[in-house]
């Protein structure tokens, strides 16, 4: 196979959200152009309020149209694989997925839009910089985006955290790295062994930990978002019963790093109108523009510009959860999605080695230890296909 250097790989999508000054919204002064765009449904009704206003707020200063559907996000996710596969894509898609795009990018299937990201160096949280050069209860499942999540916040809480390093290097034969992997599994795996977990989780999708939650077949619910409480907004009582924390202190008494994961859109290759895709993705792009987006969608998506975060009394002062959310996933120590480093890694998350890991040491007579020689063989046959030339 060809030898990408990582340039060439990192710098196909375009971050919205997490987890600066403002500046005029861009406007094309272009003749009027249509952009087709698929986007992802809210968990709540006001997410969806936001970007129907924000869609038509720019169609009326620029002229131009934007032919969006909003879908649920498991059928988007399947939408998106299958448009990608088969050529026949939208204009614009969410990145509704920690692998789509950094696949995609490797397989050459996205149009560079590093020319937005470059106007936006100034005012955005450096880990969503990083992680737009992509060429891009708690869940005990092989389904969907959260399952990942957890565990790799577990695997960082024990000292894992260079599993994949940032030159793209695979890390597996660290003694710290394993140990930790090994650790991970016995901590999520343990309490669903002694009936602390609903049973259910290993079949759930990633919004069935927010309904077992409102549901309280749980008390505690690991997220990456605050989408279990913008889902009950309306439900005040509910709603303000909530606590919402950001991860504990590791076992050093210090900060936990937490792995942001930032949503965004991209531009798939054979896009008919990409002209008119990049001109909205411009106008959405900005401070401004983003900042109120992102607050009628009741802030589910953090905002990643720390200026406003800071400055903007909604993010931090208004309401507990967003304080919690925002204090961790823009002010507080962050590093980026494992796939910002090396698009194998999608891969390895593609197949969910380490949800099987899980399942190994749950049902199938495995130690954690040896649970995790499998994944890890399993990922470096995966990684070998992926080699990362430093630029």
């Amino acid at each position: 196979m060809t030898v990408l250097t990582r340039r060439s790989v990192l710098r196909s999508s375009l971050a919205f959200g997490a987890a600066g000054a403002l500046v005029r919204p861009h406007i094309a002064n272009a003749a009027a152009t249509t952009a087709e765009m698929w986007w992802a449904q809210g968990f709540a009704k006001e997410e969806d309020v936001a970007f129907k206003k924000m869609v038509a707020d720019y169609e009326k200063e620029s002229g131009n149209k934007i032919e969006y559907s909003l879908i649920p996000f498991a059928p988007m996710r399947q939408k998106a694989v299958a448009a990608l596969q088969s050529g026949v894509v939208p204009d614009i898609m969410e990145n509704a997925d920690l692998e789509i795009a950094s696949m995609s990018s490797w397989e050459d299937k996205l149009v560079d839009v590093s020319d937005i990201v470059e106007t936006l160096k100034k005012d955005y949280a450096p880990v969503a910089i990083e992680s737009s050069f992509y060429a891009y209860g708690y869940q005990l499942t092989a389904n969907g985006v959260d399952p990942i999540a957890t565990y790799n916040a577990f695997l960082i809480a024990y000292g894992g955290k260079a599993l994949v390093t940032p030159d793209g290097r695979l890390n597996t034969g660290d003694p710290q790295v394993r140990a930790a992997a090994a650790k991970a599994i016995e901590k999520l795996t343990t309490p669903f062994k002694k009936g602390y977990v609903p049973p259910g989780v290993v079949n759930w999708n990633d919004a069935d930990d927010n309904n077992a939650f409102h549901a309280k077949l749980m008390v505690m619910d690991f997220d990456g978002t605050i989408s279990t409480e913008v889902a009950i907004y309306d439900k005040k009582e509910d709603y303000d019963a909530i606590e919402t924390r950001g991860l504990p202190l590791g076992n050093d008494g210090k900060p936990l790093t937490a792995q942001v994961i930032t949503d965004g859109a991209m531009i798939p290759k054979g896009a008919k109108n990409v002209a008119a895709a990049k001109e909205f993705l411009k106008y959405a792009a900005q401070p401004k523009v983003l900042n109120e987006w992102l607050k009628g969608g009741l802030g589910r998506f953090m905002l990643p510009i720390p200026e406003l975060v800071q400055s903007d009394p909604f993010w931090l002062k208004e309401d507990p959860h967003r304080k919690a959310y925002g204090e961790l996933t823009v002010l507080g120590p962050q590093m980026p999605i494992y796939e910002v480093y090396n698009p194998a890694i999608a891969e390895v998350n593609g197949e969910h080695l380490f949800s099987v890991a899980m399942f190994d040491a749950m049902n199938n007579g495995m130690t954690p230890e040896q649970a995790i020689d499998k994944a890890f063989k399993r990922a470096e046959e995966i990684f070998a296909k992926y080699p990362i030339q430093q630029a």
